[in-house]
Formats: structure tokens, sequence, C-alpha cells
């Protein structure tokens, strides 16, 4: 429709009358039951009727020095025109105002009329009516009173305040006989120059004419931002302030939270706020929707006909109002049902993955279908909690052999949105090796709790000093960059509703200053334990109650550093990863413990094992077959990723060095052997791999081992579907080179371990071995080592006089054990010595095995290394440590010469395994049948009468 009124804006700025219009009745019959559109059709239809008849009798004056009548009236428009029309109206007895009203709401199009689009569906009112109760009496009060307010809708969601302004408007002429109008004019209008307040006065002729009321929603302000000019559509408060004048129709806008918190530190805000009423608004919620779909489910299936479920409908409808702002929910509905339905055929029913997928890439948007948290009202309890109980399951699928760390975060989860209130921000503190997944598990939770990439990740490893953090949150008034919004509160701003912030390698913040580690973790202590935080330049405060902090750091290396032998790590992992353990590793680089008592879970993750790697590899493969959209299939799949996994896991950097491989190198491999038929111009259509390694998870090696792989690939195309012959390729230069002990060494350290192991006396030490390796390693001291039996737990203390001497048999066993079986004592024989005489002393003087022995004047306290004892109390000392010892070796050849053909049997399985697990050693330790094939040989009674001499 072509308007009389080409430029609106202009039409009002030049002539505008004030005149109140509210005694005319003329017509008021006509427009009774009948759409707000239909009315001002009605209203317009006639004006430009009449004004067509007046064209004829009000002609340019004669003798004007015009070419044509066109010209004449391009020259008299802003005269000519404007009296053709008011006279019209004044024929038909419309005022003017009420004209310019018609005009300016139906050139906005039909998106405005949004009663008009809710009457048509009295089920979507009924229904809005009991879902938006509370809300909607509230907005009808604060519509109904006078002098009208300016009403400010505060919530997340536009659809939301729409539901409440509409169920207003509904409860209003269901309780008061008054006819409700809601349009909703956009901020354009303003921000283009129209003034406000004269479009209240039109809207107000309007009212006065049709005898009917109306509402006045704007649909958006353009943002209110912290530090940046108020948007026009709120500067006429300023105006009206001055004037003292009041208005007579209600305009409703639209605010998220963090905007009426700018809003409520302006100047403007606190001179006009006795004007302004506020009015939370609350979304649909899952089980609001759920009954929508219900409702609408027979007629969608009816109208369609096609089968589409509950679960689909529910959906759509969260959907609707994020691609169709402002409209009809339903009329949207349909919309994207019908889109649905022409896109799928086929008379299954429609699944929900299939929806997603379409409506998404029709429209160009991602994470489009919320979920978590992002998706539900946070004010019910037990929508939060249906979200928060699923995490756990979700984290744990995608984060690959981490299950510890994702219980942990998931119960601190729980127990957090639990609350009644969320004061403060759910803290965390993780500790692990590089690449073993603690951004990854940031990038989870923020993708399952909250159901969007709501996530920021903010390095602090380089910060220095304090002053360094005015980078992340800004710095004082008065102080250079005090003036810029900071990083944090971009965040904050942008995620209202929640989310998870990583402050990564925090604990090597300051470097090695303590003075500036103090003063840095201080500047969290307020976020933590008052759970706000006040931006330095807006001066708004926000509440950090519903966001997951998690901080990071790589302290972990140190325990695990060297080591290769992945049972130990296990061990290693398990023994620190307490509380108390995590907190003295973090304290000793200089985490203050005012920092670390107001965290709310701190743990240490799990070291990657070779086993974890290779399901790692597989979930990263898949998405490589999903970017380079090409199907790969496997001569010996689990043998490919094992020895994928061989060749390229480096433990220093976790999962990260295979994926950077599968990354980074494999499709270049790929591109390489495909190379011929990518130039002929054809597509790959799937790969065949394999994977030839020459170290075959060997122990032992000859010396002049070098390491070789290749990668082999058989290629599919469009053209020729047939697999061709495959391609070997040398990635030798990509891979991990390793330095393989001698046959020799692997087996004299197989002995001098498999002698512990045989001497453990699980039930009178308390040590349960764990596993027997002779994988070369070196410890978290820097130390060397061939191989090594790890146990459960160490134990100095609570050992009576008998188990002492079995706790040092099983020390002095693997140097026995390398005696018995023919070889010189190694360089493992000088640490057991080492350890055999800390315990001995460690239990003599701090312990209670010397009660009774006349050796009690010797418990002093301190440390046993700065005991001081006289000669002779040296020499009673020695000969006590000595007798200990002889009756150690005795129980030692005791137990060896009786199994020492079990001893051989493990022996021979380290040599082909390299590692045997506590299952593994104690089927072999318990094998009669083995004991009792074996002869003793000579060799071994020689040795056995002479052992009880001291090998020191």
């Amino acid at each position: 429709m072509k308007f009389l009124l080409l430029n609106v804006f202009f039409i009002f700025s030049v002539i505008f009358s004030s005149t109140s219009y509210a005694g005319f009745e003329t017509g008021i019959s006509v427009f009774k039951n009948i759409p707000l559109k239909e009315k001002l059709l009605n209203i317009y239809t006639a004006v430009q009727k009449k004004t067509a008849e007046v064209e004829k009798t009000m002609i340019p004056k004669t003798g004007d020095n015009y070419k044509n009548i066109e010209q004449a009236e391009q020259a008299e428009f802003n005269e000519l025109k404007i009296k053709r029309i008011k006279e019209a109206c004044k024929l038909i007895g419309v005022p003017f105002d009420v004209f310019l009203a018609a005009e300016m709401l139906l050139a906005q199009g039909d998106k405005i009329f949004i009663s008009d689009q809710f009457q048509k569906n009295k089920t979507f009112s009924n229904f809005l009516l009991k879902s938006q109760k509370s809300t909607a009496e509230e907005l009808s009060k604060a519509i109904s009173t006078l002098p009208a307010k300016y009403i400010v809708l505060k919530g997340e969601n536009l659809e939301s305040k729409l539901y409440s302004l509409l169920a207003a408007s509904a409860y209003l002429e269901k309780n008061s006989a008054q006819r409700y109008h809601v349009v909703s004019l956009p901020s354009s209008l303003i921000t283009n120059g129209m003034d406000i307040a004269k479009i209240e006065a039109v809207i107000f002729s309007l009212e006065s004419y049709l005898k009917e009321k109306m509402v006045v929603h704007l649909d958006t302000l353009g943002g209110i931002e912290a530090g940046k000019p108020l948007p026009p559509s709120l500067l006429f408060l300023d105006a009206l302030e001055k004037t003292q004048k009041d208005f007579r129709v209600p305009f409703v806008l639209n605010f998220t939270q963090n905007e009426v918190n700018v809003f409520s530190q302006t100047t403007l805000y606190k001179v006009a706020k006795d004007k302004i009423k506020e009015i939370e608004t609350k979304s649909l919620s899952v089980e609001q929707l759920n009954d929508l779909a219900k409702v609408l489910l027979p007629e969608i299936q009816k109208k369609y006909s096609t089968v589409i479920s509950e679960r689909v409908i529910t959906s759509l409808l969260k959907v609707a109002p994020i691609l169709f702002p402002g409209e009809n929910i339903v009329s949207s509905l349909n919309q994207l049902v019908k889109e649905v339905v022409e896109s799928f055929t086929s008379n299954k029913e429609i699944e929900l993955e299939q929806v997603k997928e379409l409506v998404e890439k029709k429209y160009g948007k991602t994470n489009l279908f919320k979920t978590g948290l992002a998706g539900v009202d946070l004010s019910n309890k037990q929508e939060v909690l249906k979200v928060v109980l699923q995490v756990q399951d979700k984290v744990t699928k995608e984060l690959i052999g981490q299950n510890d760390a994702v219980t942990k975060v998931s119960q601190a989860i729980e127990a957090h949105y639990m609350k009644k209130e969320r004061k403060t921000p759910l803290s965390i503190f993780a500790v692990g090796l590089t690449g073993v997944g603690k951004t990854e598990l940031g990038n989870l939770i923020s993708k399952h709790l909250y159901g969007s990439n709501s996530l920021a990740n903010f390095s602090l490893g380089n910060f220095s000093h304090v002053g360094d953090l005015n980078n992340l949150f800004g710095s004082a008034k008065g102080y250079i960059g005090s003036d810029e919004i900071s990083e944090f509160e971009k965040f904050l701003s942008k995620n209202p509703s929640g989310g998870v912030i990583i402050f990564d390698e925090a604990s090597n913040m300051g470097g090695d200053k303590q003075e500036s580690k103090n003063a840095m973790f201080k500047r969290f202590y307020e976020l933590l334990e008052e759970g706000k935080w006040t931006a330095s330049k807006s001066g708004v405060t926000y509440n950090l109650g519903n966001y997951v902090f998690l901080f990071t750091g790589n302290d972990g290396e140190k325990i695990f550093k060297g080591v290769n032998n992945e049972s130990y790590k296990e061990l290693l992992w398990k023994e620190n990863n307490s509380r108390e353990k995590i907190f003295k590793m973090l304290t000793e680089v200089g985490v203050p413990e005012a920092f670390l008592g107001r965290l709310n879970e701190v743990f240490l993750f799990k070291p990657v094992t070779k086993e974890t790697a290779i399901q790692i590899a597989k979930k990263f493969i898949k998405d490589f077959e999903k970017n380079y959209e090409i199907s790969i299939k496997y001569i010996d799949k689990e043998k490919f990723f094992n020895n994928l996994v061989q060749a390229t896991f480096f433990a220093s950097e976790g999962a990260r060095s295979v994926r950077n491989f599968i990354e980074n190198r494999l499709g270049s491999y790929i591109v390489r052997a495909s190379e011929e038929a990518l130039r002929s111009g054809e597509a790959l259509k799937s790969i065949k791999l394999a994977w030839q390694d020459n170290l075959n998870a060997r122990v032992y090696a000859a010396r002049s081992f070098k390491r070789q792989s290749f990668l082999k690939i058989s290629i599919s195309t469009d053209k020729h579907p047939k697999y061709s012959a495959f391609k070997s390729i040398d990635v030798s230069s990509d891979i991990i080179q390793v330095d393989l002990p001698t046959r020799a060494q692997v087996k004299e350290t197989a002995y001098h371990e498999a002698g512990h192991g045989f001497l453990s006396f699980a039930k009178q030490t308390g040590q349960k071995l764990q596993f027997i390796s002779v994988i070369p390693g070196r410890t978290s001291a820097g130390i060397n080592y061939l191989g090594v039996a790890a146990y459960d737990k160490d134990i100095f203390t609570s050992l009576t006089y008998k188990n002492l001497i079995k706790r040092v048999a099983g020390l002095l066993a693997g140097g026995m054990a390398e005696k018995m079986a023919g070889y010189n004592l190694s360089s493992g024989w000088s640490n057991d010595l080492l350890q055999v005489r800390t315990i001995i002393q460690h239990a003599f003087l701090k312990g209670t095995v010397l009660e009774g022995k006349g050796f009690e004047f010797i418990r002093i306290q301190g440390k046993e290394n700065n005991v001081k004892l006289s000669k002779e109390q040296e020499k009673r000392f020695q000969e006590e440590v000595e007798k200990v010892i002889i009756l150690a070796k005795k129980e030692v050849v005791k137990t060896l010469t009786k199994k020492w053909s079990n001893v051989e049997k493990v022996v021979d399985l380290l040599m082909k395994k390299g590692t045997i697990n506590a299952k593994e050693f104690s089927t072999i330790e318990n094998d009669k049948s083995i004991r009792e094939a074996w002869e003793v040989d000579s060799n071994l009674k020689v040795y056995q009468a002479a052992s009880c001499k001291s090998l020191f």
C-alpha cells in the first residue's frame, strides 16, 4: 500500500496539532469488535477517498509561474497537500492527529499489531493468561494507572516481555470490559528524529477517538552500554521532567537486568525515577512450553498430515522467538513446521536431530537449540536441578579418562545450584599436566551446564605484577585505561545468565615474587567471598552467583616428571589427589593459603594413559572424518590406533600431541597419497589406513635399534570406488624416538623388581603391591630408575619388631635376587640400602620397636638425622640395626629359595610385557605347580649358605 504521506517524519516535524479530540464520537459503532489494523485501514481509506475528492476543488492558484500541475504540487507540498488532507479529515469527522496515527502505524507493517495477531488464537491467549498470571496482574495495574508510567520490563528474553504484555492486556480486557490494543513500534522511529512526546500525543488522540485503550511497546532501545550515551528513546524523560508534563499513554520498554543496572546509575534515572515502573518478566518454562506443545500438537498433525513429536514442537517453540522476534509464537511455529514438513517426504516420524540440522542450516545460526541453564527459568529450582544432574553423564562421555575430575566438579555444581541463594561464584582449582583436559573441562561445563559457548579464557601465566590485572578487570577511575570497558565486564554483560570463566595458569601469576603473588591473588578475594564485582568505568555491580570460576595450574608436573610407567603414574596420582596435598603443592609455588581457603573445590587431573590416549585418538579421528567429509576404514583398527598413539603420544604433552598429529599431519599425508587422483578432479570418498612400527611394544632392543614408522594409505574416489594399492609414507621424523635398554639390562632389572615383589608381606607391613615394571623412567626428584615395584602406600610408623624385619626384607630382596640369579649388584641396590637405613632409624627413634630393650633413652623428639648419641649408644644402636638386617636377609633367602621357580616365571613375563599388575603377579606367586617342578640350583645353595654375611 502506498501511503498519502510519503514522509511521515517530515510531516510530524513541520506541522503538529496538539488539539484534544476526546469529544469525537463519529463512527464509533462501526469500529466495535474488529482488529485495530482494520480500524486504521478504514480511517486511512476514508481519508484517502475524501482527499481525492478534495483535490478536484483545491488546485494551485492560477497565474503562478509553474510549467505544470506536477511541478506546482511539488513546490506546494508543505502547504497544499496538508491542507487537502486536513480538509478531508474535517469533512468526514476524523481528527487530523488520528489520521497521522493511522498513517504512522500502518507504515510499520503487520508485525506491530501484536494484539491483533494474538486475538486470532484464543487458545494461546488463554494459555498466556494462565502462564503469565502474576506478571500480568502487576503489569495491568501499571498500565491502568494515571498518569501513565514509563514501564520497564526486565528480563533476558524479548518473547517473555511480549507474553507478559499481551497477558496483561488480555487480563485488563477480561476484567474491565475495555478493549486494549498493544502496538510494538520500532525504536528507529525515535532514533530517526521523531519526538516520542509527539508519538504519544497522536496515539492518545487515536485512543480518545476510538474510545479504546492503547499501549505502546518499543521493541528495543538499541542497547544501553556503560560509558555510552543513552538512546534517544530515553532522553525524552529529561524533557518531560523539565516541563513537568505527564504521559497519558503507557509506554513499555525492554531492558535486560544489566541495562537496568547501567541506567540506574545515570542522573536521568535518579531525576525521573518516579515516572518509571520496573517489572520483572519470566520466560515460559520448559513445563509451560511442553503444555503449549500438547495443546498445539493435534492441530499441527491434522493440518500437515505428518508424524511429528511433541518433543520437536517444544524445541521449535523455544527457537521461534529467536528467529522471529516480536511475532506471534504460534504463527512462527507454523512457519517452521511447514518448512520442516516440506523438507521430509518420508512417512516416518521426523527426528529432532534432523530438525535441528535443517533449521540451523537454513537460518545460518549455530547453537540455536539452547540446552542447559540457557534454556530454563533460573528461578525454577526443579528445572535447574534437571539440567545440573545431567552434566556429569554428558561431560564424562566427552572428557575421556577424567571421571574423578568430572565427578568432583559435577558434585560441586549440584551443591552450588541446590542452594536457596547463590551469592558467590562456584570456584574450582584444577591442577595437572599439560594436555590432560583442564581447558576442555571448562568448555564442556559451559556447553552442558549453560547450553551455549558462555566461556571466557583469561591467561594469567604472564602476569608478573598486580598492575597486569588491570588488563582483565580494568583500571581504577582516574588511571590510564579507566575509560575502557574491561574484558571481564564484557563477558559478564554478554552472559548475564552465567557462564564459565577460566583463569588459566593462575598459580604462575607473579612469577617467583611472593609479594606480587599475594597482591595479585588478593584481587580475587572479594569476588570469591562477596560474590559481587563493580566495574570501575560504569559503576555497575554484577552478581557472580551463576558463574563458575575455574582456576588452572600445571603444578602437578613436578610429581610425574620423567615417570614413564603408567601404573606408577596412576599410583602417584592417587597418593597426591587430596585437598591437603594439593594445597601443599600450590602453597609451595606461592599461592596464598587465604586464597585457597576461599575455594569450593580443588583436584588433581589424572595423567593421560596410553589407553586413554587411544580412546581420545578415536574421537579426534571421528572429528577428522566429519571435517574432511570422508570415511576412514582400517586393515586392523585396534593395531592402527595402538601404533598411532605409541608413535605420537608424548606424556609431557598429554593428548595434545596426538591431536596435533591428527589435525596437522594426517591430512597432509592423505593429500600426498591422493595427489594424482585429486589432480584429475576426483573426489575422495573413503580411505583405508594401516600403521607399521618396528617398536612393536618392545621392552628391550639391540644397541643399534632405530625406530621407524610407516603410514599406509589406500584411497577410494567417486570415479574409482575400488580401493587403490597402499602407498607407504615414512613418518619416522614426526614420531617419538626412544632409547631402549638392552636385553641383559632388562633381565637383571626384572630379577631385582621380582625379588621386591615376593617379599612384600602385605598383611604384616601394611603395603599392598600394585604392579611391577621394568620400563625405565625418572622420579620427580630427578633420579633415574630402570624398573619399579610400586605399592599403594609407604608405612614407616606402627611397625612391630617382627613386621619391621619383614619390611626390611622387602627392601633387601631386590639386590639379593640379582645375586641369586648370578648378577653383580646394580645401582638399585644402593637406593634400597638407603631406604633400609631410613626405615630402621625411623622405626627405632619414632616408633615403639625398641620398647623393653633398654633403648627408650634414645627416643627423643625431632628429626632422626638430628639425633645425637654417645659413642656407646651409637655402638649399641648399630648392633641392633645389623641384627635387623641379618634377620631380614634370612627371611629373603628362605622365601626366594622356596619360590625361585615362581620368580623366574615373573621375570619371563616382565621380559615380554614390561609391566605386570598385582593380579598377574599374585597368580604366579601362588602357583604351586611351578614350584613343585623346580629343583634348587647348586649355585643357589652355595649362595644361600653365605647369604647371611654382610653385603654392606
